[in-house]
């Protein structure tokens, strides 16, 4: 499986990791040498773009977290948000803004790992 990293700030200014993989007809779906495998996602749906279906999974980043990575320090990217979970109009408000963005990465080919605002 190929994978592709990217960071969304959501609508309600949260900042997220979105990573997505091609789901390959008898693969092994989770891969303990993935160095995604370990993460704590806080979201994660399907998305079709003509004949390939991607596995999608969101993670919340905390302030704390953003501010490790804007200052090139060190972090643990499973540090814990101390957040309510999710609900489910944020999740859908998630994927929603996803959709899009997912479209133009994916048909432009681009496996970079960028900084996405909204």
């Amino acid at each position: 499986m190929n994978s592709v990293q990217d960071f969304l700030l959501g609508k309600d200014k949260n900042f997220f990791l979105i990573t997505y993989k091609i789901i390959q007809e008898n693969s092994n779906f989770f891969n303990e040498n993935d160095p995604d495998y370990n993460l704590n996602y806080d979201y994660e749906f399907l998305y079709s773009y003509y004949t390939t279906n991607y596995y999608v999974r969101c993670k919340l980043l905390p302030d704390s977290i953003i501010e490790d990575l804007l200052n090139n320090e060190k972090f643990d990217i499973n540090t814990q948000n101390n957040e309510i979970p999710l609900s489910p109009q944020q999740k859908l408000s998630l994927e929603e803004s996803l959709y899009i963005k997912l479209y133009l990465r994916i048909s432009q080919g681009t496996d970079e790992i960028i900084l996405i605002t909204s």
